[in-house]
């Protein structure tokens, strides 16, 4: 994880900005990326999104990831903006009867949770297998 500014002005007291100067210092926060983890047809009002909050331990204080952390506190019916795009080279065979395997090492199953409400909205016959794991055993 990164460095956070109260732990750099912690670990060097010296340092000293200007307002403008620390301002232009600091980075953009980069969007976060989440699958959608539902069907259309099984959700035709609803978009799900399965997220992980982050948290963690640095320099003696509890962190909290930006983004999972804003959408658990977030309300149920509460709006979000959201920014999607459209994965081209991601999506389920065209023939429904085609067994597919979906294999989410660490990376999330969102994608594969909506395959699946797909699949079955659709009366696929094709068998379906999902092999995931989590960044760290605890959590598989």
């Amino acid at each position: 994880w990164g460095m956070e500014i109260i732990d750099f002005l912690s670990d060097h007291p010296s340092a000293r900005f200007a307002p403008e100067e620390f301002v232009g210092l600091l980075s953009k926060l980069q969007p976060r990326l989440y699958s959608v983890a539902s069907s259309l047809r099984a959700y035709p009002d609803q978009v799900h999104f399965i997220v992980d909050v982050v948290r963690y331990e640095s320099n003696g204080r509890l962190r909290k990831g930006v983004c999972s952390s804003f959408l658990a506190e977030r309300a149920d019916d509460v709006p979000v903006p959201v920014f999607p795009t459209v994965a081209k080279h991601f999506h389920l065979p065209a023939d429904p009867d085609t067994p597919i395997i979906m294999i989410g090492p660490g990376t999330g199953v969102a994608p594969f949770r909506a395959y699946l409400q797909e699949r079955k909205a659709i009366g696929a016959k094709g068998k379906n297998w999902l092999f995931f794991g989590a960044q760290h055993e605890r959590c598989d």
